[in-house]
């Protein structure tokens, strides 16, 4: 019973996660990523994006590509924007933007029924961590009176990154 009070109750998690939500929102992170999807870089497949809960103090927006061969299901790369607090006691968040990869954890590969799972989830599949890189492509600390300009560099970032991957798909 001691740990649990010291635990934060869920109306606690949810206006943090609000707060941290609306962050992303205002740079229009899920527009970001989707943008990138179905298509739009040559050589991989594009999925999500989807928002997820980063322990009491942020939400991330994730979006998942896998190359677009019949063979090539061993990783997943990730992109996200993460807005986090910056302290335990702070108002202000940041935003984080940067790639992870997942290796593939299932028992045997059914490319049927991996591509109709991956449109909802990537996590039945893969394992890795959800919190940001230790490198990020970028991090930007929120003020809402610049939300434009972090919107643009971002998207400059993530158009920058969108054009590596597609170099590499062809590279290899």
């Amino acid at each position: 019973m001691a740990r649990m009070k010291g635990r934060a109750s869920p109306q606690q998690h949810r206006r943090t996660n609000a707060a941290a939500a609306r962050v992303l929102d205002d740079v229009g992170a899920f527009d970001l990523l989707e943008t990138y999807l179905r298509g739009a870089i040559d050589g991989w497949y594009g999925y999500g994006p989807k928002v997820l809960p980063q322990e009491a103090d942020g939400m991330a927006a994730i979006a998942w590509w896998r190359r677009g061969s019949f063979f090539s299901f061993e990783r997943i790369k990730l992109m996200g924007i993460w807005s986090l607090r910056q302290g335990a006691n702070s108002s202000s968040y940041e935003l984080i933007l940067g790639e992870r990869e997942w290796a593939y954890k299932g028992l045997f590969h059914n490319p049927e029924s991996l591509h109709m799972q991956l449109q909802k989830d990537y996590r039945i599949y893969y394992v890795g961590e959800d919190s940001p890189p230790k490198q990020p492509l970028l991090r930007i600390p929120y003020e809402a009176k610049q939300r434009l300009k972090i919107r643009l560099r971002l998207a400059d970032a993530i158009q920058r990154w969108a054009a590596g991957m597609a170099d590499q798909a062809f590279r290899q």
